[in-house]
C-alpha cells in the first residue's frame, strides 16, 4: 500500500470513529430513544421465544428470592449498602423484563393467530387503543432500560471494588453465600443477559451510573448525618492506617 493510500485509509478510520462518536453522544441519546420496541422483547440470536421467556423467567425468579432472603436476614439494613442497591436494581429490572417479555412474545403473539379477519378489520379501525398501549410500553420500558443500565453498569465495578478493597482490606476470601450472590453470580447474569438480549446499548448512558453512584455518596453522607454511623466503617478504618 503506497503512502497516500494508508493517509486515506486512516483519514477514513477517523472519520468513522468521529462518525460514530457525534451519533453516540447526541443529547437524545442521554434519555432513552426507543426506536424499535421489538428489540425489547426477543433475544438476538435465533432461538425459539418460549425459551428466552423461560429464561428471563427463570433468572427473575432466582434474584427475587434471594432479595427476599437477604431481606429476611438483614432486614431494611440491606437497602444501606451499594451492592445491596444495585442487587436489587438488578432485580427489578429481571422482573420487569421478563413480564413484559412473556406477555409481548407469548401471549400477544397466541392472540394474533387466532384472530379471524374481520377482527382484524375490527381492530384496525381503532388506532387511538394500540398508540395508548405503545406509549405504556414505551414508559414500561424507559424505567427498565434506566435500571438494566445501572446494573449492567454497577454489577462488576461493585464487584471489582468489593474484591479489589473490601476483601484486602478486610481480610475476609469474600466468598460466602452472600458474597457469592452477591459479587459474583451478579456479574455473571449480567455478562449472560448482555449476551442474549436484544435490547440496545447507549455509552451515553454512562451518565446515569455516575449520577446513580453520587446519590449513594449524598445517600450516604445523610445517613451519617442522622444516625452517626458510616457505612464501610470497616474500610474507612482500615485506610485510615495508610
Amino acid at each position: 500500500m503506497t503512502a497516500p493510500a494508508r493517509i486515506n485509509d486512516i483519514y477514513k478510520k477517523q472519520n468513522g470513529v468521529s462518525r460514530f462518536l457525534k451519533n453516540e453522544f447526541k443529547p437524545v441519546n442521554f434519555l432513552f430513544p426507543i426506536k424499535k420496541l421489538e428489540l425489547f422483547n426477543r433475544c438476538q440470536w435465533p432461538i425459539p421465544a418460549p425459551i428466552f421467556v423461560i429464561y428471563k423467567g427463570v433468572f427473575a425468579l432466582y434474584l427475587l428470592v434471594t432479595v427476599i432472603l437477604f431481606l429476611t436476614n438483614r432486614g431494611l439494613n440491606y437497602f444501606v449498602y451499594m451492592t445491596n442497591i444495585s442487587f436489587t436494581v438488578l432485580t427489578i429490572y429481571f422482573i420487569s423484563s421478563a413480564i413484559r417479555v412473556f406477555f409481548s412474545d407469548i401471549i400477544r403473539s397466541q392472540v394474533e393467530k387466532e384472530r379471524t379477519s374481520e377482527e382484524i378489520i375490527l381492530h384496525s379501525s381503532m388506532p387511538t387503543a394500540d398508540q395508548v398501549r405503545r406509549n405504556l410500553l414505551k414508559f414500561s420500558i424507559w424505567f427498565e432500560w434506566l435500571g438494566r443500565d445501572i446494573a449492567y453498569i454497577m454489577s462488576p465495578i461493585v464487584t471489582t471494588g468489593y474484591f479489589g478493597l473490601v476483601v484486602n482490606l478486610e481480610g475476609s476470601n469474600g466468598l460466602s453465600l452472600i458474597d457469592i450472590h452477591a459479587h459474583i453470580l451478579n456479574v455473571v447474569i449480567v455478562v449472560i443477559d448482555m449476551s442474549l438480549s436484544a435490547s440496545p446499548l447507549k455509552w451515553y448512558h454512562l451518565v446515569w451510573a455516575m449520577l446513580y453512584g453520587t446519590f449513594y455518596g449524598v445517600f450516604s453522607y445523610i445517613y451519617y448525618s442522622l444516625y452517626g454511623l458510616v457505612i464501610y466503617k470497616g474500610l474507612t478504618e482500615k485506610m485510615e492506617l495508610f
